[in-house]
């Protein structure tokens, strides 16, 4: 559902985190609900995903590996 990654994004910007999960739940009139974030998360679990959103709410076709984007982050920093 989209709206759970715009409100991800828009927490994301908002605290400065470079990396958080989400994780939502919808309630009886389908509105998303957040229930969990955490800065930890299996690598595993996503070198399987076909792409991602990038945070212009673009999606990016093609596989990943999210490590690599905390490296890019390190690196931009330095």
């Amino acid at each position: 559902d989209q709206r759970c990654i715009e409100i991800s994004f828009n927490i994301s910007e908002r605290l400065n985190f470079n990396c958080m999960t989400y994780d939502y739940v919808f309630d009886e009139s389908d509105n998303p609900l957040l229930v969990e974030i955490s800065y930890g998360f299996s690598k595993d679990a996503y070198y399987l995903c076909p792409g991602y959103w990038d945070n212009s709410l673009n999606w990016v076709e093609g596989f990943f590996k999210p490590e690599d984007f905390m490296i890019e982050d390190i690196i931009k920093t330095i």
